[in-house]
């Protein structure tokens, strides 16, 4: 009988070239969400202590959101 297909030395190499590659996607992962867990952290507490209504030129009193918030709001959302 022939060796089985996890005694080939072509099998080992695909499998350590598979393990390298998901090691690296992962490590990738880690550090974009460390990144985009620090950036969130910063921009957000910023943005929270601006007031919520303003006004504008006319005297009108508008609603200050900023978009970043939206944007970080939407992006949590994504991650839940």
């Amino acid at each position: 009988m022939g060796q089985g297909i996890t005694d080939r030395e072509e099998y080992k190499d695909v499998k350590k070239l598979f393990e390298s590659i998901t090691k690296s996607i992962i490590d990738y992962e880690k550090e974009k969400q460390l990144s985009w867990e620090k950036d969130v952290e910063e921009n957000s507490e910023e943005k929270l202590k601006q007031a919520l209504l303003q006004k504008d030129e006319s005297g009108q009193v508008k609603v200050n959101f900023d978009p970043l918030l939206t944007r970080l709001l939407r992006e949590v959302k994504y991650f839940t």
